[in-house]
């Protein structure tokens, strides 16, 4: 449940094949999607560590590369107006007190551009 989820603290976890793949486009794993150059697992804070803190701030300016990539923007869209998930855990700060930065970048809206390429 939601409720019995906000009680999890600080943990190391197995990451999803979707972050670890997201994990793989970054400058501290070579930038080259190589999945396997990046550490299966993480130490991590919980929800109860956000609830209990003090001063939360919220940054969704980061894009692989600088690109316009959509699923950074979709992602910002669920974290900031989805619903309360687990499934999404940075959502739990929408019911909390915390400043929020998005970039101009970020905050465009979600087009499809047929003329990027690979």
């Amino acid at each position: 449940s939601l409720e019995d989820w906000k009680q999890m603290g600080a943990r190391v976890c197995t990451l999803s094949p979707f972050t670890l793949a997201q994990n793989s486009l970054h400058g501290v794993f070579g930038k080259s999607g190589n999945l396997a150059a990046v550490p299966p697992k993480a130490a991590t804070i919980g929800p109860a560590d956000v609830i209990n803190a003090k001063h939360r701030f919220d940054t969704h300016a980061i894009t692989v590369h600088g690109t316009t990539t959509a699923w950074q923007r979709f992602t910002t869209r669920l974290v900031l107006h989805g619903p309360v998930t687990p499934l999404v855990p940075e959502s739990i700060l929408q019911t909390l007190r915390t400043d929020v930065y998005v970039s101009e970048t970020i905050a465009q809206n979600i087009e499809t551009d047929w003329n990027k390429g690979y």
